[in-house]
């Protein structure tokens, strides 16, 4: 499998607090993901002509995983705290 980031040795010590961050970031991941980034290019080019696209559209089963646990959490939260969340909203008379 090639190399999934290329890494130059040259740093600008300028960017530090920007690019740098960035660069630090991604030398701590492991490299070891699961998405394949020929498929996702492939996805996006295709994505590109669908007539009414999602705002957000998670690509590989690891991101679909976390999105599926993130949604539960929150459905749990609305379940546990439905009753005030609501009791924020103005009195009105308007019935509905």
């Amino acid at each position: 499998m090639p190399a999934r980031v290329t890494r130059r040795d040259r740093r600008i010590s300028d960017y530090d607090g920007t690019a740098g961050a960035a660069r630090s970031r991604a030398a701590d991941l492991n490299h070891d993901q699961l998405g394949d980034p020929d498929k996702l290019a492939a996805v996006l080019v295709a994505f590109a002509d669908v007539p009414n696209p999602p705002i957000r559209l998670p690509l590989g089963s690891d991101t679909i995983a976390a999105n599926e646990a993130e949604h539960a959490s929150d459905a749990a939260i609305l379940a546990d705290w439905r009753s005030v969340a609501a009791s924020t909203d103005f009195v009105s008379s308007r019935s509905g």
